[in-house]
């Protein structure tokens, strides 16, 4: 295929053109007054979102060099999104906000490195002030308030998300998915966590992601390191023989000829597999192997045994409820529900925990032991209700849990706005660094009909460091009493990722894009 390489500066106009496309349906969602998208998806479906990330996504055009610019924003957004569960519409706002201002400085006679570099200092001191007024959750109203504002101010939706994370607390599972009722349900389950999981892409079995889901398995769970195909046969025959269609095997590592010979298996089709290593499993220490079985009500095939070769049967296996598993994490939720043997493990660990409360190997087990996984079966009238409230339930779970992790900032783009102190920056760019700190406020202003100029001028005229302009009210008051918050993390990543894919556009000086081919013109 050819190649076509274009100067930046014969293609200005296009650069600019392509940010207004990406940005101006996805910023003018923001805030509680911001407005719906519909969109089609690629089987020619409608739906209705208020999404960033899902607005972002089916923005693709037609010219190779626009939407080489769109796919670099999107990947800067998505990036926010995808290590802070939120923030892709502020991250986009902000990008196109700086952006802009770079090519004008440009053309002015800025050098494009040495603004890279004024960009890069102007962001670390930004997202340094914001620490200074940053909150912990400390309460169910403080996690009620995030989920309110991440699910555009659903009550109804932030209190089932306040359910939900107490539940699964910080390394739980939330799977969302649509119901086929009107109303939501909640499926609670309680959930063994292992640090680690999917290792062969070719195990996944869950369409658009790297991961596996399995309900009802066998496991076999084992501290040993399985090295030859001879131990794997042997497993999946015994399996096999039980009538299994599917297993799961949990061991210290795969090595040797034994992986090779489970993927070939579940590659051709004789029987669905999911290796996972337990990288607590150590020489000195096999605890949290053993708690897994003990969680699940069965035992452990140990090393010290070897009883793998002619000697394992049905009886060594457990029973899994459920299993998800990605390259990062593995949750498992028992078959039995009850289990003496279980309550007695985390009594004693409960007891031990509280002697020494410094003891991370034992809150690490008891953590393991503890942690929930939930499914929301989201409900809705029609396909594309259910739809934008699964994007809704989805939104306010990550950004509550951002909040939990990293804490909370008052919303309203307020917090960006009080960090912003022109003796910070260089005085030829404190124009434009005020322009990017208002930038959420005036977009939120614009959301909702009002006067840029007026709201920043009114929240600037108060010495209440937490006023600002509520969007859903429709008044001027102290948002953090109000409830209107944003998580640290997204704003954080949402200021990171802007100015790097600013500093990216503006420092380079060529475009090389596949050239359309007649056919596809």
């Amino acid at each position: 295929m050819s190649k076509q390489v274009y100067l930046y500066k014969d293609i200005r106009d296009k650069i600019i053109h392509a940010i207004d496309t990406l940005a101006d349906p996805v910023v003018g969602t923001l805030s509680p007054r911001g407005a719906n998208v519909i969109y089609e998806d690629s089987a020619g479906n409608q739906y209705v979102t208020n999404d960033g990330v899902t607005i972002a996504k089916n923005i693709v055009l037609k010219d190779p060099v626009e939407n080489a610019i769109i796919e670099v924003i999107k990947h800067a957004s998505l990036k926010t999104n995808n290590e802070a569960g939120d923030g892709t519409t502020t991250s986009i706002l902000l990008s196109q906000n700086l952006i802009k201002s770079g090519l004008k400085l440009i053309d002015e006679g800025w050098n494009p490195i040495e603004l890279k570099k004024e960009f890069d200092k102007f962001g670390k001191i930004l997202i340094g002030k914001l620490s200074d007024d940053l909150y912990k959750i400390k309460n169910d109203k403080d996690l009620f308030n995030i989920a309110t504002i991440s699910s555009n101010n659903d009550p109804v939706i932030a209190k089932d998300i306040v359910r939900v994370i107490k539940i699964v607390g910080e390394n739980g599972m939330v799977f969302i998915e649509p119901h086929n009722k009107q109303v939501t349900e909640i499926v609670e389950d309680v959930g063994f966590n292992i640090q680690g999981g999917l290792t062969h892409q070719e195990l996944r079995n869950n369409k658009n992601t790297f991961s596996a889901t399995y309900e009802n398995v066998p496991a076999l769970i084992t501290d040993k390191r399985l090295y030859h195909a001879e131990e794997a046969e042997a497993i999946l025959k015994v399996a096999l023989a039980a009538g299994h269609k599917s297993l799961v095997i949990i061991a210290r590592d795969f090595l040797g000829r034994s992986a090779d010979f489970l993927v070939a298996n579940h590659v051709k089709g004789i029987i669905n597999l999911l290796l996972i290593k337990d990288p607590g499993c150590t020489d000195k220490d096999n605890d949290s192997t053993r708690d897994l079985a003990t969680y699940l009500g069965g035992k452990m095939v140990t090393e010290k045994t070897g009883k793998i070769v002619n000697k394992i049967t049905m009886d060594d296996f457990c029973m899994i409820g459920k299993i998800y598993s990605d390259p990062n994490k593995t949750i498992i939720t028992p078959k039995k529900k009850v289990n003496p043997e279980l309550t007695m493990l985390i009594s004693a660990l409960r007891k031990e925990a509280e002697k020494d409360k410094d003891d991370k190997a034992i809150k690490r087990r008891l953590s393991s032991l503890t942690n929930g996984m939930v499914t929301i079966k989201v409900g809705g009238s029609t396909q594309m209700e259910t739809q934008e409230r699964m994007f809704r339930y989805e939104d306010a779970v990550n950004a509550t849990r951002a909040a939990v992790k990293d804490g909370y900032l008052v919303g309203g783009g307020i917090a960006m706005l009080n960090a912003f102190n022109p003796k910070d920056y260089n005085p030829d760019l404190v124009s434009v660094f005020k322009k990017f700190c208002e930038a959420s406020v005036r977009q939120i202003a614009i959301n909702c009909g009002k006067h840029t100029d007026t709201v920043v001028n009114t929240i600037r005229a108060s010495k209440n460091k937490h006023f600002g302009y509520n969007a859903l009210t429709d008044r001027f008051e102290d948002l953090l009493k109000s409830g209107v918050v944003d998580p640290y993390k997204v704003t954080e990543m949402a200021i990171q990722n802007s100015i790097s894919v600013t500093g990216v556009i503006i420092s380079s000086n060529y475009l090389i894009v596949n050239e359309v081919e007649e056919k596809d013109k």
